[in-house]
């Protein structure tokens, strides 16, 4: 059988080198445009949120970013809330809304 011959880690250690950059940090040239489509059910289903953290990422990275709503997409936009507008139900309610507005 199998057997572990490392010593397990101890609390406080890192799994993964951190300090080590593998990947190169990229950077938009000056002028450079990213456009990001949503054609996406609102609240179905993570998609439209993560393209909305990868929108926020191209904006971060000096990307002039562009997020275009369409179709099914559009309810992105839509205000929501309960009881009122813009309150949280539970919490990740108002994901949608809180990235759209960082993005803005």
């Amino acid at each position: 059988m199998p057997a572990v011959t490392r010593p397990a880690h101890a609390t406080g250690e890192y799994l993964v080198d951190y300090e080590e950059k593998v990947f190169e940090d990229v950077k938009a040239a000056p002028g450079e445009k990213a456009l990001v489509t949503f054609h996406t059910v609102a609240f179905e289903g993570s998609v439209g949120l993560v393209n909305l953290l990868q929108a926020t990422r191209l904006q971060r990275k000096g990307y002039e970013t562009t997020i275009l709503l369409y179709g099914p997409g559009v309810t992105l936009g839509v205000q929501r809330g309960f009881p009122t507008l813009g309150d949280e139900a539970f919490a990740g309610h108002q994901n949608y809304a809180k990235q759209l507005t960082r993005f803005l």
